[in-house]
């Protein structure tokens, strides 16, 4: 599981698609309103609304994929 003291934009971006943003802030210690604004800074792309919804009802579901970001240093997330 993730650290949520340094976390890689790649590592965020990974994290973000394998679980729900609201498990995943849960898990970071983090509301999911934070994150959302911490992966729109970095410009990571989050599942749309009934992502995970309609993987569960074995729909076909789209993975965007990241743009390249000009800083693929490490950043912190500050938590409460």
């Amino acid at each position: 599981m993730l650290k949520p003291d340094l976390i890689t934009r790649e590592e965020l971006y990974e994290a973000v698609w394998a679980e729900s943003v609201q498990s995943l802030a849960k898990a970071l210690g983090i509301s999911d309103v934070g994150l959302a604004k911490i992966c729109k800074k970095l410009n990571v792309p989050r599942p749309g609304r009934g992502y995970w919804a309609k993987g569960a009802a074995a729909r076909k579901v789209l993975k965007y994929r990241a743009t390249a970001k000009t800083d693929p240093l490490a950043t912190e997330l500050l938590t409460p």
